[in-house]
């Protein structure tokens, strides 16, 4: 079978990492390639197989007609289905679905689409969300990453052939974990929706009490400026570190004791999977739509409303204050990552794959 993968560009990104993976495991039983709009290499290792093709069509400002910019795209693209005729093209994130839907479906290829973050974020315009309603019906599939977002979709009406829920795969790493510091981390994307200034400021509160403790900034973004001058302002400049952008978070992971994400919204949060696995307790806002299908507050980590930092402080003092009782959470949320494997959830895509295939072949 030929599977092929959409993506704007196989930069860092939570999309991207997902197609590598799944990419890298189709690999080893399928002809695998992704189509990129940009000309950037793989931030991801990907396997020899897989054939990275990349289309030099990356929208910017000097593009003056949006409408026939992206007509070219689809052009370009459906001239490239038609050469490499593959079984199913797979397109992630909503601009590309589109895109990918009225190419594929003129060339007779079946289009499995799948949204990765909150289905209404102002990120999507609204010349995307039209096109979306008026194009996901013709797709052959709908991957949505949590149950919410499912309901959410039929509820407005955005309704592919067959909506399914997929989650995120993890790789679970079963290397013993060294002991951990008192590090908090945050790994992500600084921009507003991941709300770390809140994080800067629950921690402000607690540096004298804890004063042993630092704070591990991994990633880039938009705010990052900003970020790094309130923790001036605020006066935890001396206990936070900001690492930037890391290939490998994993040795970060290692050394942190408590992971928090304090987003406002989220699609499914991988770094709340990454951070169990490597047993560090994981504290998130209870924010649209993935740490509540993740974490079972009190039980593998701990939930707090978007935006209340008094909260978010409390549960920081309770496990800084008295870790070796709550580490007991970090053996419940490494036992219930098992549904997220790789194995187990690329499977899931493969059957979709099967399913879509075989609904096609009737006709």
């Amino acid at each position: 079978m030929k599977i092929s993968f959409l993506i704007g560009g196989m930069d860092s990104g939570g999309a991207e990492r997902v197609i590598s993976i799944l990419s890298n495991w189709f690999s080893a039983r399928h002809k695998v390639n992704i189509i990129s709009w940009n000309n950037n290499e793989s931030f991801y290792a990907l396997n020899e197989n897989i054939i990275h093709q990349k289309l030099d069509l990356t929208y910017n400002n000097s593009y003056r007609n949006h409408l026939a910019f992206n007509i070219k795209r689809v052009n370009s693209l459906r001239k490239l289905l038609k050469s490499t005729k593959p079984d199913v093209l797979i397109s992630f994130i909503t601009p590309n679905n589109v895109l990918a839907i009225c190419a594929a479906k003129t060339v007779g290829i079946p289009v499995i689409v799948s949204e990765r973050g909150e289905l209404f974020s102002a990120d999507i315009s609204p010349f995307w969300q039209r096109l979306r309603k008026m194009t996901y019906r013709f797709a052959d599939a709908l991957v949505l990453q949590t149950h919410e977002a499912k309901e959410i979709a039929i509820r407005k009406h955005l309704q592919a052939r067959r909506n399914v829920v997929i989650a995120n795969p993890i790789s679970v790493d079963t290397e013993p974990i060294p002991e951990k510091e008192k590090v908090i981390l945050f790994a992500g994307r600084l921009s507003k929706d991941k709300s770390v200034k809140d994080l800067l400021t629950a921690f402000s509160r607690l540096i004298n009490q804890y004063p042993d403790y630092s704070l591990w900034i991994v990633g880039e973004g938009t705010e990052k400026e900003a970020l790094m001058t309130t923790a001036v302002e605020i006066g935890i400049v001396s206990k936070t570190v900001f690492w930037g952008t890391q290939k490998d978070v994993k040795p970060f992971y290692h050394k942190a004791s408590i992971f928090v994400l304090p987003s406002i919204s989220e699609g499914f949060p991988n770094v709340l999977l990454e951070a169990m696995n490597y047993k560090a307790i994981v504290v998130s806002s209870n924010c649209p739509m993935g740490p509540k299908e993740i974490i079972q507050n009190g039980v593998n980590g701990f939930l707090y409303e978007p935006g209340d930092i008094n909260q978010l402080e409390l549960y920081l003092n309770r496990i800084m204050s008295n870790p070796p009782e709550l580490s007991k959470l970090t053996d419940v949320a490494l036992k219930s990552l098992d549904k997220y494997a790789i194995d187990n959830i690329s499977q899931e895509w493969e059957n979709i794959i099967n399913e879509v295939k075989k609904a096609i072949n009737k006709f």
